[in-house]
């Protein structure tokens, strides 16, 4: 739970000491505009993410707004339109996170809490996690909402 830039500066630790440990550089595998168009073309769609995964709860005002506002002009750019759903990384919403999603036109935004109901806000629309490889126990602890209580008492 500590602030995003301090966070960010463990994590390049770790990276520059995996890198002297394994005497391998890490490297992430973007997607190519070809692909990107391809994707649109299957009739998916691409929303906002932040630039680079903030922890937006962490994050001063400033850097809240850039990382949102920052990834929104990239694929308002790229894209050739606006995106208007935002997924909140981690599901960590910052204070002013809502105000900037709504200046900029978004329409929906899902937290990652694993909840089955809230009061209505778009811009805060509740999310289940649910993978095709999961057992059936786990999936009906989800879809039941009884999930987000089992977390908490196994992370007490």
């Amino acid at each position: 739970h500590r602030p995003d830039l301090e966070r960010r500066t463990i994590v390049e630790l770790v990276r520059r000491e995996l890198v002297v440990a394994l005497g391998i550089a890490y490297s992430r595998r973007q997607l190519s505009s070809a692909q990107l168009e391809e994707w649109l073309n299957s009739g998916h769609s691409i929303g906002n993410h932040t630039w680079d995964h903030a922890m937006l709860d962490k994050c001063d005002e400033t850097s809240e707004r850039l990382q949102i506002s920052d990834a929104h002009q990239w694929l308002t750019r790229v894209l050739g339109s606006s995106p208007t759903l935002f997924a909140y990384p981690n599901g960590n919403v910052g204070p002013t996170s809502a105000r900037v999603l709504r200046e900029l036109g978004y329409d929906v935004a899902v937290l990652f809490d694993h909840a089955t109901s809230r009061l209505f806000d778009p811009l805060l629309v509740s999310r289940l996690r649910v993978n095709a490889d999961g057992n059936t126990r786990r999936f009906s602890a989800v879809v039941s909402g009884f999930h987000p209580y089992l977390q908490r008492w196994r992370n007490r």
